[in-house]
């Protein structure tokens, strides 16, 4: 990690990535905190404050936006400028990292052109994004002396023969890469496309088309195989996957998040093959099946409650419904449709809605379509247009 990372992290009184520990404030001993300037920052998410530096000649950074496409390199593109006094220190003075509201952070270059200087960097967004770019400045004679810029960003989609297409083609295009997780070609852009505008743009309908009654049912088979993995640790069987996958045509399961299918997540837990694997002791299965399932393992009053009840009549396929009906189980869940779809996190009202619609029956084919008729979702797709402006209907 760059040294200005740690700067930041010290500079900003944040605990240091390598240390559990935050700096505090004034001389120990002393009550009255000591007096600074604090300027609010946000980066990466998190609202962060800045002290300036009396005794330093201050940076004064400025933005600059930065356009691209997903999937293409942005190589040595400016993404801040500043200045610092008379411009007579040389560029090499100067450390920057940039952080690129993806996750990710980079180096960037710093070169100088008269008094003012440039920071350059490169970066691969390999989605599309609206998240600011975060540039931090770092003056290398007077390490505490930083600055924070933050640039308006926006990475726009590209289909996959490396056109903006049309709206309804990127909206299509989006939805098909993000609901089957994979690599899609253009003839299959073509298709969906025609069979959206057919059915009159209507995301719903399309949604259901892709997710629910099209040949050879590839999301549901995918829902499936997702489901083995997570509890058996391994693909599934093709008489596993017919199996499961009658269940769901018949409308015999529930779903209830990405990649798990209430019904088939439940059998397999039931299933000898997944109580071997949990080592065949009661322990081990409860274990198992908090890890699995709720990403963490038990504390010591759920093995004692859950060991009780299994010796004591509760079933299997009892305690796995109780898991996966679980307020835990279904909030992460649906946070995981949400960064799916939405990039983000579940917002409380959607969060509501979708434990309702759990609560009915419904799961993670109708939360996806009803994701997929969002305008949030079309714009995420859709990205802006560069010289057009496209009417949806």
């Amino acid at each position: 990690m760059p040294r200005l990372v740690f700067w930041l992290f010290d500079a900003l009184g944040l605990p240091s990535p390598h240390s559990s520990k935050r700096s505090k404030p004034g001389r120990q001993g002393d009550k009255s905190p000591r007096r600074r300037n604090v300027v609010g920052q946000t980066m990466c998410g998190e609202r962060l404050e800045l002290r300036s530096v009396p005794s330093a000649t201050p940076i004064v950074g400025t933005a600059i936006p930065v356009t691209g496409f997903e999937n293409a390199p942005l190589t040595n593109v400016p993404v801040a400028s500043f200045t610092q006094g008379d411009g007579s220190a040389p560029a090499s003075n100067f450390v920057a990292t940039v952080f690129w509201g993806d996750g990710s952070s980079s180096a960037g270059t710093v070169v100088e052109s008269g008094t003012t200087y440039f920071v350059y960097g490169s970066h691969t967004y390999t989605d599309v994004s609206n998240a600011p770019i975060v540039v931090g400045i770092q003056d290398g004679t007077t390490p505490s002396n930083i600055a924070l810029v933050t640039d308006p960003a926006t990475i726009l989609p590209l289909l996959p023969d490396g056109t903006q297409g049309t709206a309804d083609q990127r909206f299509v295009y989006e939805a098909l890469k993000t609901t089957l997780q994979r690599p899609i070609s253009m003839a299959e852009v073509n298709y969906w496309t025609a069979q959206y505008e057919k059915n009159h743009q209507d995301p719903q309908t399309f949604g259901y088309m892709l997710l629910e009654v099209t040949p050879p049912y590839e999301y549901a088979r995918d829902e499936i195989d997702s489901s083995f993995y997570t509890y058996l640790h391994r693909a599934a069987d093709p008489a596993g996957e017919n199996y499961f996958l009658t269940l769901k045509l018949n409308s015999q399961g529930t779903t209830s998040g990405p990649g798990t299918e209430t019904r088939t997540a439940a059998l397999l837990i039931n299933s000898d093959e997944f109580y071997a694997d949990s080592g065949g002791t009661i322990d081990g299965f409860i274990t198992t099946v908090f890890e699995d399932a709720l990403k963490r393992a038990p504390s010591a009053s759920d093995l004692a409650f859950f060991g009780y009840q299994l010796t004591h009549g509760l079933t299997h396929i009892e305690f796995a419904t109780t898991v996966l009906n679980s307020y835990e189980y279904q909030v992460d869940q649906i946070n995981g449709l949400f960064e799916r779809y939405l990039g983000r996190p579940a917002d409380p009202a959607g969060l509501a809605a979708f434990i309702n619609n759990d609560g009915l029956g419904y799961g993670t084919t109708s939360n996806t379509e009803t994701l997929l008729d969002t305008p949030e979702f079309y714009d995420r797709a859709v990205g802006l247009p560069l010289n057009t402006v496209e009417i949806r209907d």
